[in-house]
């Protein structure tokens, strides 16, 4: 695992322990499902208000079918 300097990113006390907790609840969902988060991502990317915002190309297609096949 790397160990992130927050610091880096921000000086506020508060936003840094926001971000290690997130960091703490997205290596829990790893543990449980490799795959998870990922996929949580793909389904946004393929819901119908995205679709709206972004039209989907033959790019945006691809790239997403293609790492839909590999989960």
């Amino acid at each position: 695992m790397i160990k992130m300097d927050y610091t880096e990113i921000t000086q506020n006390n508060e936003v840094i322990k926001l971000l290690k907790k997130r960091k703490e609840i997205e290596d829990r969902i790893y543990k449980l499902d490799e795959n998870a988060l990922i996929n949580y991502e793909l389904k946004l990317l393929n819901s119908p208000a995205n679709n709206e915002t972004f039209p989907n190309t033959f790019e945006v297609n691809k790239v997403i079918s293609k790492l839909s096949k590999s989960c």
